[in-house]
């Protein structure tokens, strides 16, 4: 059985918010849910979320004043303006002429769009990192995320440095309440300790005058941040803090690190346990070299396949299986032993199954016991966060080789049937990956193509002889086109996910959170492919196609101006960009409420239906702020949209995430590192777009000012990222330490050492075992007195119960 510990804490009970029932009154609720609430409702990877959708709003709304007062009036007033028929045309980047010096402000403007976009998301990236550290020590309170900053997390950072030194200097003498405003610490000290100073009674008089002047609704939000602070110091613990240290206690994971590759001289468990021994005395507490269990795996399929046949004959021929050791009771029934009894010699169906069973079970028993062949991979838990996170982040190395160390999953999200594999083993896996992927990306624009040339209303008029001039106007045209396409397009792209997976799940990944994240970026970069880059090709082909005949041809001699005819067709196709993002806005986004792929899932009988799949709703928002990077300094308008569409998108997903669907598992995070890395080349998809068009419209100084901001907007997102991804793989010290510090004292009764936070024995030793190491099955004898014991058992409760009917009637 695998330990309590080894799940994370919102598994074990759902809960939700209070929402109001009100027409309206449930927008506001759900608009204003802190991130302490949305959290405790939605997990991890739902508040991580959250922070990029938020980010991702405050971008369009801080963009969005320039482009309306800035870009829209110097588009529409341009000479080639007046010009132009269309509307929106008027507004955009396409007004304006050739060498204009008006190009300029689109240089400033994508200038601006894209600082401010890497403002905001290198917040995003600070506080999902200080949230990430929290969560791998197991803190669940996180209720000052939304305050943090750039501006204010330096000062909050030296608090926490000033508060760490004075305790390490004089941990009992240093007194007071001090508060840290990173951690929402406290420092409690008894009150004997301020007695003997006068300047600390007298400091303590007038905080408590202090206090008294408080209104009373102050007071209580000062006793609700006491209640959620814990203690840092070597003081005694109140109870509150021992109860809240108690429920705090990080999962078995978070102690523990998977090492990979394991050297054949590593591949025994007490070799490995005296080579980290040595290295972290006293710390390790267990050691797991995974076992090969291939053989115990087919065994027990063996063994489910007599189970099944032995209930469907119960079922069948209605005798009882609590019974089937005895023959007496038993039917006879003669069949074939193989085909569903179409088959094979006549035997008793009954004792040949039976009989075949309990053989495979003493098998699987005596194969067990003997000892199966070890695995390159190897988890060690540790009796402390310290020295767990010092694993992680410090290489073990020889000579010039290192142990491949990471921290370890949550063991229920582990695929044990993939960690037999090596590196080294999976090298083919991988490249045939990758070949299947380029002919993904490169195949796969031939139908968006052929989607393209379906929605095109005017050729399909043409087929059956018709002008469809005699029946629409041009601009019922233009829209019912653009919408058929966008439409057509986002359903056929609905199956893209399932092919990815697939194909990631080829290469036999360790555990479900690394499987999520590769099928994230590799779905966004189907995106980005097939809708930004071949819809464009393919649009702007199309557009100049009078049959399908000449689809192919036009593609085939565009070839050798891809990079002009990516910059024209982009800024020519902003209005099908624009109903894209609105496609999205009002009919995708509404229809999340209701929750169709759940009930999808539910009448395929698919695995999890209640879990949300992030994978494909972060690479389908990337998508949509990619598109309004791109065309923000094109067509101002679109800053709009991606507005809306964003502040629905929270609204939604904060409904949706906290009160519908289940955190099957969380990946700690570990998905927004590469999310962050694939916006990165959204910057220089945007930027390197209106290089393009401006080398169209002959603006050679205003491409050439573009390139300064594609090199700074590389070098500073990477600095970003060196910055804070080591945060996403171990806690840091500080943080672990403190941790390590509570539960020692609290649940270890100062045991440095102690694994008391593991719970029983057995939880920590099967914890990272493959679940059919721990499956017992019960064969004849052990059937026999199993069902003795249910059935005295039940005769125990029947006179339990009438023993008790008779006292109360006595009474």
């Amino acid at each position: 059985a695998q330990s309590t510990f080894s799940l994370p804490k919102y598994m074990t009970k759902v809960t939700y918010p209070r929402i109001s029932s009100g027409f309206l009154w449930w927008l506001w609720d759900v608009w204003s849910m802190d991130a302490q609430t949305f959290y405790k409702h939605a997990g991890f990877d739902a508040l991580v979320f959250r922070i990029y959708l938020k980010a991702c709003m405050y971008i369009c709304l801080t963009s969005l004043p320039f482009a309306l007062l800035v870009l829209v009036p110097i588009y529409a007033t341009s000479h080639a303006a007046s010009n132009t028929e269309e509307g929106l045309t008027q507004i955009s980047i396409n007004s304006v002429g050739e060498q204009s010096d008006r190009l300029w402000a689109a240089v400033v403007g994508c200038y601006i769009f894209t600082l401010i976009a890497m403002y905001y998301l290198s917040i995003a990236y600070l506080r999902i990192a200080y949230a990430a550290d929290q969560f791998l020590i197991g803190n669940y309170r996180l209720s000052e995320i939304d305050n943090i900053s750039w501006f204010s997390y330096r000062k909050m950072i030296d608090n926490v440095v000033e508060l760490n030194v004075k305790i390490t200097a004089t941990p009992i003498e240093y007194g007071g309440k001090i508060i840290s405003q990173v951690q929402r610490y406290v420092v409690k000290q008894p009150s004997e300790l301020l007695s003997d100073h006068p300047a600390s009674a007298a400091a303590a008089a007038a905080a408590a005058a202090d206090v008294e002047a408080k209104d009373a609704h102050e007071v209580v939000i000062e006793e609700r941040k006491q209640e959620q602070m814990e203690l840092l110091s070597d003081a005694e613990y109140t109870s509150d803090a021992e109860r809240t240290i108690t429920d705090s206690v990080p999962s078995i994971d978070r102690y523990t690190i998977m090492i990979r590759d394991v050297p054949p001289a590593f591949r025994d468990e007490q070799a490995l346990h005296q080579f980290m021994h040595e290295l972290f005395p006293g710390k390790v507490a267990r050691v797991t070299i995974i076992p090969n269990c291939n053989e115990l795996l087919q065994i027990r399929s063996a063994i489910r396949f007599h189970s099944k046949s032995l209930r469907s004959l119960s079922r069948k021929h209605a005798f009882d299986l609590r019974d089937l050791y005895d023959d007496s009771k038993l039917p006879t029934i003669y069949e074939g032993s193989h085909c569903c009894g179409c088959c094979g010699e006549d035997v008793n169906v009954i004792t040949y199954h039976r009989t075949h069973r309990d053989a495979l079970v003493a098998k699987f028993r005596k194969q067990r016991a003997q000892g199966l062949a070890s695995t390159p991979t190897a988890f060690v838990t540790f009796s402390c966060l310290k020295a767990a996170s010092i694993a992680i982040s410090c290489p073990i190395r020889f000579g010039v080789s290192n142990l491949r160390i990471a921290k370890a999953p949550y063991p229920n999200d582990i695929f044990w049937e993939n960690l037999k594999y090596g590196t080294n083993e999976l090298m083919p896996n991988n490249l045939v990956v990758a070949v299947a992927m380029f002919f993904l990306l490169i195949f796969w624009s031939i139908p968006v193509a052929a989607i393209q040339g379906l929605a095109n209303l005017e050729a399909i008029f043409n087929a059956f002889d018709a002008n469809i001039d005699d029946y629409l106007n041009e601009t019922t045209v233009t829209w019912l086109q653009g919408s058929l396409t966008v439409l057509i397009l986002d359903l056929w792209l609905l199956i893209i996910p399932a092919i990815v997976t697939a194909l990631t799940r080829f290469q036999h990944k360790t555990h479900r959170g690394r499987l999520e994240t590769i099928v994230l970026v590799r779905y966004y970069d189907c995106l980005v492919f097939m809708v930004l880059l071949v819809t464009v090709i393919t649009g702007t082909t199309v557009s100049n196609a009078e049959n399908f005949a000449d689809y192919a041809e036009n593609i085939v001699s565009s070839m050798n101006a891809i990079v002009n005819l990516l910059a024209d067709g982009l800024s020519n196709m902003a209005i099908y960009f624009m109903l894209y993002v609105l496609l999205n806005t009002f009919i995708w986004l509404p229809l999340e409420l209701f929750r169709p792929s759940y009930y999808f899932a539910l009448y395929l009988s698919l695995a999890e239906p209640n879990r949300f799949r992030y994978s494909l709703h972060f690479a389908k928002t990337m998508l949509i702020l990619t598109i309004v990077l791109t065309f923000g300094v094109m067509h101002p308008i679109m800053w709009c949209l991606g507005l809306v569409y964003f502040v629905f998108a929270v609204l939604s997903f904060t409904y949706t995430l906290s009160m519908s669907w289940i955190p099957e598992f969380e990946t700690g995070a570990k998905q927004w590192p590469q999310v962050y890395g694939r916006l990165r080349f959204g910057f220089l998809i945007s930027i390197f777009t209106l290089v393009g068009l401006m080398a169209l419209k002959q603006a050679y100084l205003c491409a050439a000012a573009l390139l300064p901001l594609a090199g700074f907007s590389w070098y500073a997102t990477t600095t970003v990222t060196l910055n804070f991804q080591p945060v996403f793989n171990a806690p840091s010290l500080t943080s672990a330490s403190q941790k390590d510090r509570q539960i020692n004292a609290v649940i270890n009764k100062n045991d440095e050492n102690g694994i008391l936070q593991f719970g029983d024995v057995s939880n920590l030793n099967n914890a990272y075992l493959p679940p059919i190491m721990t499956v017992e099955y019960l064969v004849n004898n052990d059937v026999f007195y199993r069902q003795q014991r249910e059935q005295q058992g039940k005769k125990n409760k029947k006179s339990k119960k009438k023993n008790h009917q008779k006292e109360q009637e006595d009474m």
